[in-house]
Formats: structure tokens, sequence, C-alpha cells
């Protein structure tokens, strides 16, 4: 009988995969914001790569080689319109959401990754402001949620760093705001 697939041993088999195919990753979203935050569902692991299109066929390659369905087409597509993909595990319920490194959230979110232990391996993490920033800018109920979460529970943040670049994403009134009612 096939043991049944936990998030955490999918995030796991994921993360393990992608230093194993040496892949320029970030780890951010829902994993980031639990990692920093507080316990909640989520289904998915959100990733950022940073690959050249020529390493494109070989990182979806590595990936299969460790079980992962990727659909080269929606691989190559999604780099070329820097959008997202998905992989999957088998049969598991759950998914890895892969997008392009684009944009300030996200050379941000490089520019100030931690190497963290999750799961018990070295990943790389997107910093805890730079996770709120991205939920702050993302804006969902769960984002707000996620980000005020993250300011609960993170006594050490840069809180000069987070209000300059609240402003530059013109998400400094949700900032305040989060702010605001934490002090209740």
């Amino acid at each position: 009988m096939e043991e049944e697939i936990t998030f955490e041993s999918f995030t796991l088999k994921l993360l393990g995969s992608l230093n194993k195919c040496k892949a320029d990753y970030l780890v951010v979203g829902g994993v980031a914001a639990v990692y920093y935050g507080r316990p909640r569902t989520t289904s998915d692991c959100d990733i950022i790569l940073s690959l050249e299109e020529s390493q494109l066929k070989e990182f979806a390659e590595c990936m299969k080689k460790h079980g992962f369905q990727i659909r080269e087409h929606d691989l190559i597509e999604g780099f070329r319109e820097k959008s997202h993909f998905n992989a999957y595990l088998g049969d598991s319920p759950f998914r890895a959401d892969f997008s392009w490194r684009k944009g300030s959230l996200a050379e941000h979110g490089f520019k100030r990754a931690k190497d963290t232990k999750l799961f018990g391996i070295l990943v790389r993490m997107e910093a805890p402001e730079d996770v709120v920033i991205a939920k702050l800018v993302y804006g969902s109920p769960q984002d707000l949620e996620d980000a005020k979460a993250i300011l609960h529970a993170q006594k050490k943040l840069d809180k000069e760093y987070l209000m300059k670049r609240a402003a530059e994403e013109k998400v400094k009134d949700k900032l305040a705001g989060i702010y605001r009612s934490l002090e209740k």
C-alpha cells in the first residue's frame, strides 16, 4: 500500500529536488507566511525561479527524474510570458506553483533572501519583511491575515525597510492599518 503524501512530505520532496537540480529559487507565499507567522492550511508551495531559457529543459528533466510532472510546454510558455506553471507529484493533491523572477517584489525577495532550515533541509526563503510587502500588494483577505500574523509573530523586523518598501509598492496605508490593529 502506498503511503499517503502529506503537505510536509510533498514540500520536503519539492525543495530537496530543487536543491538537487541546482535551481536558483526562492520560497514565497503561503509556506513563507506559515514559517514566519502562524499555522494555516495551504495546498501549494509557491516558488520563484531565476533561470535562463537555456536551463529550462535541463530543469524540467531533473525535476521529472525526481518524480515531478511538469509540462514542458507550460514551462517554456510560462518563461516566455513571465507567467507561471505548475508541477505535481504523483496523485498528490498538492502542487508547486512556479513563477519567474520579475518585478520589484521578486528582485527585493532574491536580494534579501535567507538560507533557512525548513523541514530539516536548507532552502532559500524570502525574508519576512518581503513576505509582508508581497502579501499587502496581493491584498486578498488571506494575504492580509498572513501579513498581520507575521507582523505579530516576528519581533525583530526591519520597520524602516518595511515602511520604505510599503511606500514604493503603494501599500503604506495597508501596513499602517495592520500596525494600528495590532496595537489594540
